[in-house]
């Protein structure tokens, strides 16, 4: 989830004002690997990405005034807990 979420991340800071990296579909194939994981959603949520209905489908947006620094260090929190977790530790 992490990696994915860092993807698009990347991308909207490499173009920031182009609203094609900005946000994703919650409906296709990549997403759906977010939902399969539990508390995948919440975890893009809690890194700052925000949920919103569109004509059609759910999306997932990075906001214009988003501290684009501080959603990567949350990413990279939550990657070193996802990283601990596989390796049989415990969260903390």
């Amino acid at each position: 989830v992490t990696s994915t979420a860092g993807r698009y991340l990347a991308n909207a800071a490499g173009s920031p004002s182009n609203p094609r990296y900005r946000r994703f579909r919650m409906g296709n194939r990549v997403s759906d690997r977010i939902a399969a994981v539990p508390g995948g959603v919440a975890l893009l949520e809690r890194a700052g990405f925000r949920l919103h209905w569109g004509p059609s489908d759910l999306y997932a947006s990075i906001p214009l005034a988003a501290d684009l620094g501080a959603m990567q260090r949350a990413l990279d929190v939550m990657r070193g807990v996802e990283e601990k977790e596989g390796e049989g530790g415990e969260a903390p």
